[in-house]
């Protein structure tokens, strides 16, 4: 049996409770039509903040169905400012990948610098923001960028 001090138990629950606020106020961003399995990996610091998502299996499908149909919904530019917000982020079309350069080289902001982002991840997130395959859009006024790479399942949000 483990037996927690009171500091302890609270120190743990601030972190658990931050911990998911922090996930939802991330997910409140991306646009409903994407169903997210878990982070994988968030974080960032002065070059900007990242956060990896492993998307479920039914938004995949949907994908593999009719990708253009799927991604020309509403439900799949328009997401939440944050979990309690009635406020939306509207993002622009989705294009198909290469995506353009950015200011100074970077394709996606707080991807570079993420110490949560093992070295492998990031090659693979980089590689396919360069190639075809994958889509990206953003939004201009949050500076909020989307990246869905299908084939590995993933979505990314960088800001």
């Amino acid at each position: 049996m483990i037996f927690l001090s009171l500091p302890a138990l609270i120190v743990s629950g601030f972190v658990i409770y931050g911990k998911i606020r922090q996930d939802s106020y991330y997910k409140a961003r991306i646009p409903s039509a994407f169903h997210i399995d878990k982070v994988l990996a968030k974080g960032g610091n002065g070059c900007g903040q990242s956060v990896v998502f492993l998307l479920n299996p039914s938004t995949i499908d949907e994908l593999k169905e009719d990708a253009s149909t799927f991604l020309n919904s509403s439900a799949a530019v328009t997401a939440k400012v944050s979990p309690s917000s009635t406020d939306t982020i509207v993002y622009s079309d989705w294009l198909k990948t290469p995506m353009p350069l950015l200011h100074g080289g970077a394709k996606l902001p707080g991807i570079g610098c993420n110490p949560n982002i093992s070295k492998e991840l990031k090659l693979k997130i980089l590689e396919s923001a360069r190639m075809a395959g994958a889509f990206h859009t953003a939004n201009h006024t949050t500076k909020s960028k989307l990246l869905l790479i299908p084939e590995s399942s993933l979505l990314i949000l960088a800001f």
